[in-house]
């Protein structure tokens, strides 16, 4: 387990961090998918894989488009996302209906966007 922390650190340390430095989107999204990865590996064993069946099988049709620059699982699933921009959100809106379709599960497909803002504190 300890080689999976320092494997997660690094790759956020290495790839994540100077990704958004570098406001790349493509590296970015690397990053997130293999930490999402990294992620599922800490509990293949509970979860029944990497990722959490059926998410496995959507999040592989979803790495296959090129519009999708980083996919992942939420926290023991259901949820499946991919990172993508404007130019690509159709695409990918696409990409997302067919891996759902492929893989033979029911899904609610959302778009939403970041947020692009820091935290707020308010005093009461």
């Amino acid at each position: 387990m300890q080689r999976l922390q320092i494997r997660s650190a690094g790759v956020v340390s290495r790839r994540l961090l100077p990704a958004i430095a570098d406001s790349n989107l493509e590296r970015f999204g690397s990053a997130i998918t293999e930490i999402s990865r990294l992620n599922g590996t800490w509990y293949t064993n509970e979860q029944g894989g990497v990722y959490r069946p059926p998410a496995g099988e959507v999040i592989s049709h979803l790495q296959d488009s090129a519009a999708c620059f980083g996919t992942g699982q939420s926290s023991w699933g259901p949820t499946v996302y991919t990172i993508t921009d404007s130019e690509h959100l159709q695409t990918t809106k696409e990409a997302a209906r067919e891996a759902v379709q492929l893989s033979g599960t029911d899904a609610t497909i959302l778009t939403v966007s970041g947020r692009n803002a820091g935290a707020r504190v308010d005093s009461r």
